[in-house]
């Protein structure tokens, strides 16, 4: 049985792993076991030994893990059937599992029989997706996604195609409001309203032509939404001639 990944790196660990199976990263370049749902970042190659010292300390030497990123053919180690071209999904102890839990992380290209068996799998990649919104003169504070799973904001842009032309400051605050709060007039962030960039709002009186990427917020998890959770846009000022587009980029937990 062969497999063909495209990158290896060697990470430290914390418990015992055998080969093939999944883990995550859980420090600075250090693995552990991923679960039953968890992401995870790829595959352990041969697994790490035990080491015993002198005082009786239990130790673990490094290993080499297989990243799941990359492009090429992975083996995994299933815990029960497991049907030629089935999804998978994370299970516990690293291995994968037919059983829907979280994301399916890809497909299984040899059939499983029995808990144990290493199979060739392929792995799909990060999710993505952008929402895209125009916003005109006629635009008003709304709602423009409701999460239906775990996401994460991973960029803003704004593509100003007409620069507002009041006289006074036109800007948009870009809000993470938590489910059930229905908090959109909020005038101030707080327990129920997040901001969501590091400068708090976005100037719609910017250059035609010239893409605005803002900073985003410096606390991670303002950034992940649950599920019910809402992405909102509020204005300020008049929004005479505006005409801009907002991309924001989300990628699934």
């Amino acid at each position: 049985m062969s497999y063909n990944p495209s990158a290896k790196n060697t990470f430290h660990t914390q418990a015992a792993l055998g080969s093939r199976l999944r883990v995550k990263l859980v420090g600075t370049l250090t693995v552990d076991l991923a679960g039953a749902g968890d992401e995870g970042i790829g595959f352990a190659d041969q697994g790490n030994q035990t080491v015993v010292d002198a005082l009786g300390n239990t130790q673990y030497t490094d290993t080499d893990v297989v990243l799941a990123s990359t492009e090429g053919t992975f083996e995994a180690v299933a815990n029960g059937v497991i049907a030629v071209n089935a999804e998978y999904y994370g299970a516990a102890a690293g291995k994968i599992s037919a059983t829907p839990v979280g994301r399916p992380l890809g497909r299984v290209l040899e059939a499983a029989s029995a808990d144990g068996d290493i199979v060739r799998v392929t792995c799909y990649g990060v999710p993505k997706f952008s929402l895209l919104k125009t916003m005109s003169s006629a635009s008003a504070s709304e709602y423009l996604l409701v999460a239906d799973g775990p996401i994460k904001l991973a960029k803003l842009q704004l593509l100003p195609q007409v620069a507002g032309t009041d006289a006074g400051a036109v800007t948009a605050q870009f809000r993470k409001i938590l489910a059930g709060s229905g908090d959109l007039a909020s005038d101030a962030a707080g327990a129920n309203v997040k901001e969501l960039l590091a400068g708090t709002t976005v100037n719609l009186k910017s250059t035609a032509g010239t893409p605005v990427v803002p900073a985003l917020s410096a606390t991670p998890a303002d950034l992940i939404f649950a599920t019910g959770d809402i992405l909102a846009v509020k204005f300020a000022g008049t929004l005479t001639a505006v005409v801009a587009l907002v991309q924001a980029e989300m990628v699934r937990q």
